[in-house]
C-alpha cells in the first residue's frame, strides 16, 4: 500500500543501451550495537550510484579475462546513470521513458521483473540505492521514495529540491543533499525526519526549478550537482556547491553526528576548484 510521510516539510545524457553481465548481488534497520554504530546499511553488489558511500566506483572482484555480450535492452528516452543491483540481484535503472521511470530487470534476461511510476520523470539524474535488506531508495524533484524488492512502494517523504542519488550514514540512515543546497537525514525504516531539513542558505527559493541539464553541467544554476561522499567510519560527508555570487565551486566538509541527538555541524571548505565546475558523472 502507498503511504505518505503527510507531516513532513515542503517538499541528460545517454541514449538508452545497456549492457549486462553483472554480479549477483521487508525493509528493517538494526539496532545499534555497544559502540553505537548500525550494521552495515549497503546491500552487496553495486549498491550505489557510485559503487558506495565513498563515490569510489571500485569493486574488490576480480574481473573476469573474457568478457561477452549477454543481452542488451533498449529504452526510447535516456539513461543518465549506471545501473545498481540488490540482494535477489536485481538491475535496477532509472530513465524518463514512458509511463515508468524506476525498473527492475533480471541480470540474466533484462527483461523487466516490475517498472514503477511512482517516481516522475526526473528521477532519470539518480540511481537507485539498495540497502542490505533489498530495500531501494530514490528520489524525483518532489520526495523521496522507498520500496521494497517487489516494488511495492514503502513510504515516500515530500521534500524541496532534487537530490541526485542518495547515501546512508555510518548509523544507516538516508542521507542526501538536494540541487538547491538542503541536506536531508531520514530514518529509511518510515521515511520520518532524523533532525529538521538542513539549508546551506538561509533565503532559498519557494518552489525551485530543476533544470537537469544544469545539472549535468554542473553549474551556478545549480548549486549541488553531486553525490555525497560519506565516510563510514566518521560520519563526515563531503559534497561540491556553488554560493550564489562565487565564481566558482567548492568542496564542503561537514558531520553527521547522533551521539547526543541527530545533529549536522560543518567542518570545512575548499574553493580552489579550477574552472568551478563538478560533473554528476
Amino acid at each position: 500500500m502507498k503511504s505518505k510521510n503527510a507531516g513532513s516539510p515542503d517538499r541528460p545524457l545517454l541514449h538508452g543501451l545497456l549492457m549486462a553481465g553483472l554480479l549477483l548481488a521487508g525493509c528493517k534497520t538494526s539496532e545499534p550495537d555497544g559502540a553505537g554504530q548500525l550494521d552495515p546499511a549497503y546491500g552487496p553488489g553495486w549498491s550505489a550510484v557510485h559503487a558506495d558511500s565513498r563515490n569510489s566506483d571500485y569493486s574488490p572482484m576480480q574481473g573476469p579475462r573474457k568478457v561477452v555480450p549477454a543481452w542488451q535492452r533498449k529504452f526510447e528516452g535516456t539513461i543518465n546513470l549506471g545501473p545498481t543491483t540488490g540482494k535477489q540481484g536485481h538491475v535496477y535503472l532509472t530513465t524518463n521513458a514512458g509511463d515508468c521511470h524506476l525498473y527492475a530487470m533480471d541480470p540474466r534476461t533484462g527483461k523487466t521483473i516490475w517498472c514503477s511510476n511512482e517516481v516522475n520523470k526526473f528521477a532519470v539524474a539518480s540511481s537507485a540505492l539498495v540497502d542490505a535488506q533489498g530495500c531501494l531508495y530514490i528520489a524525483d524533484n518532489e520526495a523521496m521514495h522507498a520500496f521494497d524488492a517487489t516494488g511495492r512502494l514503502l513510504w515516500e517523504t515530500k521534500i524541496k529540491g532534487f537530490p541526485l542519488s542518495a547515501q546512508f550514514t555510518h548509523t544507516g540512515r538516508l542521507i542526501f543533499i538536494t540541487h538547491i543546497g538542503i541536506i536531508y537525514v531520514l530514518d529509511r525504516k518510515n521515511g520520518a525526519f532524523m533532525l529538521d531539513p538542513h539549508p546551506l542558505l538561509a533565503d532559498l527559493p519557494s518552489d525551485p526549478d530543476f533544470d537537469p541539464r544544469a545539472c549535468m553541467r554542473g553549474t551556478a544554476d545549480c548549486p549541488c550537482a553531486n553525490t555525497l561522499a560519506v565516510d563510514q567510519a566518521t560520519g563526515r560527508f563531503f559534497f561540491t556547491y556553488w554560493a550564489p555570487g562565487a565564481a566558482q565551486a567548492c568542496i564542503k566538509a561537514m558531520v553527521y553526528s547522533e551521539k547526543n541527538e541527530p545533529s549536522i555541524g560543518a567542518l570545512w571548505e575548499n574553493t580552489a576548484l579550477p574552472g568551478g565546475e563538478c560533473f554528476q558523472s
